[in-house]
């Protein structure tokens, strides 16, 4: 992890899955309520201010939880085709977004399916929770004898939260 040209909340909002993000954030709000003279003004009482504070550290855990953890959705009565590429920059990720999914948009859209499929691409941190999805289903999918029949359930039920999250496909074959 690198930071870019010091731009600190750029870096937290393009890698907000991350934990390091938690902990920038946390400082973040930290730092402000030291600083800022206006709050101690608008709310003179330290103990006041301190149940803010938690309040505000609270709110920043749960937005935190759910942006890592979120991942998009097609809409009600539609395909989705879901692109999940793991790229090492925001560069590498906009010329994907800008030359192969307009074009593949452009596709759709030429061929008459654009009310029927709808084209997502993942974010990296999005593209690594379903990588680890599908790599442990994979081992169920290729009937992996070192699993028990718990772990193989597991698997298969952490994909299918994963499909429904994403409203995927809800009828794969599955081996248990």
């Amino acid at each position: 992890m690198s930071l870019k040209d010091n731009d600190l909340l750029g870096f937290v909002r393009d890698n907000i899955h991350s934990d390091f993000a938690l902990i920038i954030g946390y400082l973040t709000i930290l730092t402000y309520t030291q600083v800022d003279v206006f709050i101690k003004e608008l709310i003179p009482s330290i103990y006041w201010r301190f149940v803010l504070f938690i309040i505000v550290n609270l709110a920043w855990t749960f937005f935190w939880l759910f942006k890592k953890y979120q991942l998009p959705r097609t809409k009600k009565n539609m395909i989705g085709l879901i692109i999940a590429l793991k790229t090492e920059n925001d560069i590498q990720m906009l010329r994907i977004k800008n030359d192969f999914t307009q074009q593949l948009n452009k596709n759709i859209k030429e061929n008459g399916l654009d009310n029927l499929i709808e084209v997502l691409v993942l974010d990296n941190h999005q593209s690594k929770i379903i990588e680890d999805v599908l790599i442990k289903y994979s081992k169920v999918i290729n009937k992996d004898l070192t699993l028990d029949s718990k772990t193989r359930k597991a698997y298969i039920n952490e994909w299918k939260n994963i499909q429904k999250k994403i409203r995927g496909d809800r009828s794969p074959v599955y081996w248990t």
